[in-house]
């Protein structure tokens, strides 16, 4: 992970489903890499998304609809962050559609320009109050 970083490839990972500090947790105690956490339909962070200072974003990681099995109609509700660091990961792969050689610092610059904060309950351990939005920008930022 570490590698790809330093190559300028940008890491989402799954905060982790334990409710414990993302800090105790590999692989979301890699720094650098964006980490996500789980929200439910409420906007309602469960009490086994993990969670800290260092998590990076929420999206949403309860009850979604997934292509699960052989068949072709084979769908199943999943939870987990393991659901919510894809749709960050889908977020940035929109982005770079229109800015393929945006830098990680403009990457991350995307990511805080397109979350919404204060609107997540259940907050805790020092974690951020933010959600990431789609959010078409046109000139990439580096912050």
């Amino acid at each position: 992970m570490i590698s790809c970083l330093y190559a300028g490839i940008p890491v989402c990972v799954a905060a982790g489903n334990e409710g414990v500090d993302v800090m105790t947790e590999s692989p979301s105690d890699c720094f650098g890499a964006i980490i996500c956490g789980a929200y439910d339909q409420n906007k309602a962070i469960p009490s086994w998304s993990n969670f800290g200072k260092t998590v990076t974003t929420f999206n949403p990681g309860v009850n979604l609809t997934a292509g699960w099995g052989t068949g072709n109609s084979d769908y199943y509700l999943v939870s987990g962050t393991s659901f919510s660091s894809p749709i960050t990961a889908g977020l940035i792969v929109k982005f770079l559609k229109n800015n393929p050689t945006a830098s990680i610092a403009t990457i991350n610059g995307y990511v805080k320009m397109t979350q919404v904060s204060g609107q997540l309950t259940g907050i805790v351990g020092g974690s951020p109050n933010l959600r990431m939005v789609y959010k078409q920008i046109s000139t990439p930022i580096c912050i």
